[in-house]
């Protein structure tokens, strides 16, 4: 389903920006737009995505579920577990996701997701607009960052990637919109970044410090801070000190959102 259409522009704004004007247009659910370049790309709080002209996947696609918000909130997550299989399956990298919508490779971030929700009658309509550095030299990263390239040592076909990352994503969505995720869940728990690490998770000035001890299926984090398990549902997390390798396992989680 998904791909299908599939627009492709060799240079656009954003392609968030292209699948917005096509989704109030009533385009069909699977409508996804590629672009080999964005020069105004964005993502997560509003950063800019900039990479150069046809080294990167830059897509965004449109779905249509018949799904209150509430039950939407685990998406990136869903999203960023896509990403991160097709990585480590197709080309044996030992990726991982980080909270709320990154994958990582090494510790160096590898690609970004950002959803956006659209009211649309009952139920409302989702634009995800993911970016993966994946031809991208590895002298043509900042630090902080990574490409498959980079990682696996060979270019990889851009058209092949998309295919199997929207395969990965439709998997997951259609077991979302059947209201199971038992089979998938644990695996994103094997693969969540700095999982036992010691993190702080930040949103403007506010912060919480604790160990991270995994992701709820409603995509909530959860902190061990200090004996006290919180559920964060909104944040940036940035890496601590790494957690001693005698701490206990995870304990019950009290049911306490903390939004900071």
């Amino acid at each position: 389903m998904l791909g299908r259409p599939l627009i492709r522009f060799d240079s656009v704004p954003s392609t968030m920006t292209v699948l917005a004007g096509l989704a109030s247009s009533g385009a069909p659910e699977g409508t996804t737009v590629v672009t080999g370049f964005q020069s105004a790309g964005r993502g997560r709080a509003g950063r800019t995505w900039v990479t150069p002209p046809g080294t990167s996947l830059l897509c965004s696609v449109l779905l249509r579920p018949h799904l209150p918000l509430p039950r939407l909130t685990p998406l990136s997550i869903l999203v960023a577990d896509a990403i991160t299989s097709v990585a480590r399956h197709e080309y044996g990298l030992d990726a991982r996701i980080k909270w709320p919508n990154d994958v990582l490779i090494d510790g160096k971030k590898l690609s970004g997701i950002l959803i956006q929700t659209r009211p649309n009658g009952q139920f409302p309509s989702v634009n995800i607009g993911m970016g993966i550095n994946a031809n991208i030299h590895p002298g043509d990263l900042p630090p902080t960052a990574t490409s498959l390239l980079a990682a696996y040592g060979l270019a990889v076909d851009l058209d092949l990637l998309l295919r199997q990352i929207l395969d990965a994503v439709e998997t997951r969505y259609r077991a979302l919109c059947d209201g199971d995720l038992s089979p998938i869940w644990p695996g994103i728990q094997d693969r969540l970044a700095m999982r036992h690490e010691r993190v702080t998770v930040q949103e403007g000035d506010a912060s919480v410090t604790g160990f991270l001890r995994r992701i709820d299926p409603d995509g909530a984090l959860v902190m061990d801070d200090d004996g006290v398990l919180r559920r964060i549902v909104v944040g940036d997390l940035v890496r601590g000190p790494r957690l001693p390798s005698d701490t206990p396992a995870d304990a019950p989680v009290p049911g306490k959102n903390a939004r900071i």
